[in-house]
């Protein structure tokens, strides 16, 4: 699962990174480089993170950089990052990831993870600033991307859609009313949908449009 989280992860870096292009810097100057240093600052800690897995030192001396590096050289930066984590995963099995790594901070604190628990730190870390720039994206009219587990699933094995198709109609009917109808008793939001007094789910809200 490891292995397939890190792929969804560099998948979604690309698309934050295309989208920063398409703002017009001179209409939205404030955006685009928080924006940046956004992206700056999750490439960061992503290596100091690796220095902490790999047992090496690693030159930052807080979690973002003093400048600003270009679009195109943070690009290749973090593509870099992502395939040196895709290999390094690659050469793990079950005991390393249990194996308990002490480390320091950047202000300096202590502390001690497993090299499970920093890996999935790295991950969350990425998806929840990726978000901070989508948000930054529509101040700046740029679409946001779509950053969902299943579009990204379903781009890298498009025969995942064919099993799907070759459901019995009867079953493929089923499963689709399933999605479209709640319990009563279900909770009012799921996956940002509203559920209306008749238990149909209004899906407009959901980013991909679907359950």
């Amino acid at each position: 699962m490891l292995a397939s989280q890190f792929a969804f992860k560099a998948w979604a870096n690309a698309e934050p990174l295309q989208a920063l292009a398409q703002i017009e810097a001179a209409a939205y100057p404030a955006q685009r480089q928080r924006a940046m240093r956004l992206l700056n600052h999750t490439y960061v800690v992503d290596r100091i993170f690796a220095a902490h897995l790999d047992g090496g030192a690693h030159a930052f001396a807080a979690s973002n950089t003093p400048e600003t590096p270009a679009l195109e050289a943070l690009h290749a930066a973090v593509a870099q990052s992502d395939r040196w984590y895709a290999e390094y995963i690659a050469r793990l099995d079950a005991t390393a990831l249990q194996q308990s790594l002490a480390f320091r901070f950047t202000d300096g604190d202590a502390g001690s993870m497993t090299c499970e628990e920093m890996l999935f730190h790295v991950l969350a870390h990425g998806a929840y600033h990726r978000g901070n720039i989508a948000m930054l994206l529509s101040e700046c009219a740029v679409e946001q991307p779509r950053e969902l587990f299943t579009r990204f699933l379903h781009a890298r094995e498009p025969e995942r859609r064919g099993a799907a198709r070759r459901l019995p109609r009867r079953l493929a009917q089923r499963r689709r009313g399933a999605r479209r109808r709640l319990p009563a008793n279900a909770t009012a939001n799921y996956c940002g949908g509203v559920r209306t007094g008749s238990g149909t789910l209004h899906r407009s809200m959901c980013p991909a449009g679907r359950l």
